[in-house]
């Protein structure tokens, strides 16, 4: 895919976000009335400022939950977008029958580092800006278990430890001025 194709996809996978999600707004979101689609293109941008230039993992981190969010399948991405991003859309997507046991062993074992980058940008954003104003993560144990089991070796074999761990910071201090 070349860049200008990049463009005309990004485009539509954006549209395709803002049509799907009828005004949904991000829950817990640190800017209130923000819209449901800035979620996923903050993860395109950190993989952008991360140096990520693979066209098809850029445009399947804007689609990242499109499948457990909006209803879409991995054929709907497949034919309208490539194979490849459907494959990595599927492996990013929480299965009904959601076990992280397998979950996150599954990502981390994909044929490239893709859905790993996808899934760490995504855990960043989320501790940046949506999980760090949420009453049930600020008080879960387990979310901080599962960066800790999960997260961590995925953001150290894509390089992007540092990142994780400021956003971690940023979460607990959060947390610590929620709490008291």
């Amino acid at each position: 895919m070349n860049f200008s194709d990049y463009l005309v996809m990004q485009e539509k996978a954006r549209s395709y976000l803002r049509v799907a999600s009828k005004g949904m707004m991000r829950y817990c979101s640190a800017i209130e009335d923000q819209p449901y689609w800035t979620h996923p293109m903050n993860v395109h941008n950190f993989l952008v400022t991360k140096g990520v230039d693979d066209y098809e993992v850029l445009i399947a981190a804007i689609l990242h939950d499109a499948i457990e969010d909006l209803g879409a399948t991995k054929e709907f991405i497949s034919q309208n977008y490539k194979d490849r991003i459907a494959e990595i859309v599927d492996v990013v997507s929480k299965p009904k029958d959601w076990n992280p046991e397998i979950y996150y062993p599954g990502i981390m074992n994909f044929k490239d580092d893709s859905a790993m980058k996808i899934k760490v940008a995504d855990r960043i954003d989320n501790l940046l800006n949506f999980y760090s104003y949420s009453d049930e993560a600020l008080h879960s144990d387990k979310y901080v278990d599962e960066i800790a089991k999960y997260f961590l070796p995925m953001a150290e074999k894509v390089g992007w430890e540092e990142s994780l761990s400021e956003a971690f910071q940023y979460f607990k201090a959060r947390v610590s001025s929620a709490l008291y």
